[in-house]
């Protein structure tokens, strides 16, 4: 009795690290994602300050994506341009982006950051299965443990980005707001 009950408690030891073993592990494949979405998306030229001026990826409040993307970015540039990773928490600061990814835990302040962001060039990304229909742009969706990626082709619109066939080929397209 008492070996199986040592048994037990060594392995719920063990499965909160398995737990967040996997959120890293999804969170590093969404900031694989989003450092190549600017690839096959194309922004309005006002968007950007130079030529050469930095791609600002912008996560609402502190997330497993900011961390994981400044692992996969290391330094690198997309589509020429350095970027720039930054942490914000408020819908002010969310017009110097150019990507902002929210979180689900985010889901009570993604409204009123939707709301800000609407028509100034800003992909929206976010977790959530409301996301689209609230006007996100691209929503990551688990479906059988992979992650899927939706797009809202009206908000991209409203938002001015051309979205690649070869990024749309990829995606689920879904009609939100």
């Amino acid at each position: 009795m008492l070996l199986k009950a040592s048994c037990m408690f060594i392995v719920g030891l063990f499965l909160p690290a398995v737990g967040r073993a996997q959120i890293v592990e999804e969170y590093r494949v969404k900031a694989a994602f989003v450092y190549n979405f600017p690839n096959f998306i194309e922004w309005p030229a006002r968007n950007f300050k130079s030529a050469q001026g930095p791609l600002i990826i912008c996560a609402l409040g502190k997330s497993p994506l900011s961390d994981a993307l400044a692992e996969v970015v290391q330094q690198k540039p997309a589509e020429g341009r350095p970027i720039v990773i930054r942490v914000i928490e408020d819908a002010v600061e969310a017009s110097e982006c150019h990507i902002i990814f929210i979180r689900a835990s985010e889901r009570k302040r993604s409204r009123s950051i939707l709301d800000v962001t609407s028509g100034r060039g800003i992909l929206t990304v976010g977790e959530m299965d409301s996301f689209l229909a609230e006007g996100g742009v691209i929503n990551f969706k688990i479906d059988n443990e992979k992650i899927r990626i939706q797009v809202n082709l009206r908000a991209a619109d409203q938002q001015q980005l051309r979205i690649s066939s070869k990024l749309l080929g990829l995606s689920q397209i879904v009609v939100g707001r």
